[in-house]
């Protein structure tokens, strides 16, 4: 007979190419009989496990007789006596049949990947698994160990194949996959996805285990966001807004795809004592240093430009603003412009 037993992604038996009816596995027992023991090497156990894994609050007196129906139920189910044979102390399934299980060789794929340190063989061990380990049992206590281990085993296969895209969706929690994807993100230039990738990984951290990326994580999202540059307004919102809802300004950068307000990364007044903004100099009157303020909503703007009206009067500076209150602005402005200037991206 050609026999093939599917336990990763789900549960059947096919024989000759004929799937055994699913009605057959309604009777609990006799499905998990055949399920225990198709996972084991030579799908042989001693009696007294079995009954342990199926009944471990009965005695053996009392469960005997119901290991013997439940082996009754399954002969019926796969076609013929020989097909669960209780002999002496032991219970085997298929005891004189070749049988294909799933689980089975996708442990040995993975476990010759391990041994060669293979990445391709190790991809074809990743394809090989097609699923959680009979996620119909999932509360099923003789199953759970069972399940656990194959779980372990695809996630280190899958670093051994290098599918890191994959194991952040199985693992959300995997930072290690994470900043390997984020990594190959920017490398590419697709930036913004990275800093997407980021987001994901801080959000699983924080709902599944309550904590934060480490600070090898935070500080590749700094460099990220140093290069993408500060986040445009919201799409459809505000000068410079394309068909698309999306800015058209190189500078800007859409908003997150949870709706939250962009944090700015716009240059800080500085604080008392200081003299300078991130090591950059401020413009004065002497120099022809370019100030770029990009105005977002809601982000204080107001406040910014005071207080830059404010530095460029200490400074003895001047605008091009033929509209400026500031009578030094006025008077360079009538004598052919200003020596400082302030430029808008993104205004509304």
């Amino acid at each position: 007979m050609d026999i093939d037993i599917t336990t990763l992604g789900g549960f059947a038996v096919t024989i000759d190419n004929a799937m055994v009816d699913p009605a057959h596995w309604r009777r609990r027992h006799a499905a998990a009989l055949v399920k225990i023991l198709a996972l084991e090497p030579r799908r042989t156990l001693h009696r007294e496990r079995v009954i342990d894994m199926l009944w471990p609050d009965l005695t053996i007196e009392d469960a005997a007789p119901r290991l013997h129906k439940a082996a009754h139920y399954a002969r019926r189910a796969l076609g013929g006596p020989g097909t669960i044979v209780l002999a002496a102390e032991s219970v085997t399934l298929f005891p004189h049949e070749a049988v294909r299980v799933d689980a089975l060789q996708f442990q040995d794929l993975a476990e010759k990947a391990r041994d060669t340190g293979d990445p391709a063989a190790a991809g074809r061990a990743v394809d090989a698994y097609t699923g959680a380990l009979l996620p119909d049992d999932r509360y099923e206590p003789w199953a759970q160990d069972q399940r656990e281990r194959f779980r372990l085993t695809y996630l280190d296969t899958l670093r051994r194949a290098g599918r890191w895209q994959t194991l952040t969706t199985v693992d959300p929690t995997d930072e290690d996959a994470h900043l390997r994807v984020i990594t190959a993100l920017a490398r590419g230039g697709h930036r913004q996805a990275a800093l997407r990738q980021y987001e994901r990984l801080e959000q699983a951290l924080r709902q599944e285990l309550g904590i934060s990326p480490s600070r090898a994580a935070a500080a590749v999202r700094d460099q990220l966001l140093a290069v993408v540059g500060i986040p445009a307004e919201r799409p459809g919102a505000g000068r410079g807004a394309g068909a698309d809802g999306r800015s058209s300004d190189p500078r800007m950068t859409p908003l997150p795809d949870d709706g939250r307000r962009p944090v700015s990364t716009a240059p800080r007044p500085p604080r008392k004592g200081e003299d300078q903004v991130e090591g950059r100099p401020f413009p004065d009157a002497e120099g022809a240093q370019r100030l770029l303020a990009v105005a977002l909503a809601e982000v204080g703007k107001t406040a910014m430009l005071a207080w830059l009206d404010g530095q460029s009067t200490t400074t003895g500076g001047s605008c091009d603003d033929a509209k400026c209150a500031d009578q030094r602005c006025q008077a360079a402005n009538s004598n052919g412009g200003g020596n400082h200037e302030l430029e808008l991206a993104g205004q509304r």
